[in-house]
């Protein structure tokens, strides 16, 4: 089975952390969301797996390989990321 599995994240943009020591685990077949506050780092998070925004600290392992370089893009191809918020469930929220 497919797994995805991120650990010790941290990102920060000057000296706003938003990012620190973020873990997880996914594995094909369940459906994940990350869900959170405007500026809370969602989609920072997925541009540090999709590997187009590197992290101060980062690991970041597909299937038990360790993913390090641009070049892995290949291998995050099948992950899939869509942002989207339907205005229903921000009505629900409010």
């Amino acid at each position: 089975m497919n797994k995805l599995h991120i650990d010790s994240i941290t990102k920060s943009f000057g000296s706003k952390k938003i990012l620190q020591d973020v873990c997880l685990s996914c594995e094909t077949g369940n459906i994940t969301a990350l869900l959170g506050r405007i500026g809370s780092g969602k989609s920072t998070l997925l541009q540090i797996i999709f590997g187009t925004m590197k992290g101060d600290s980062q690991f970041i392992k597909y299937n038990e390989q360790v993913l390090t370089k641009q070049s892995d893009r290949e291998i995050r191809s099948p992950i899939f990321h869509k942002a989207q918020c339907s205005r229903s469930i921000l009505k629900l929220k409010n």
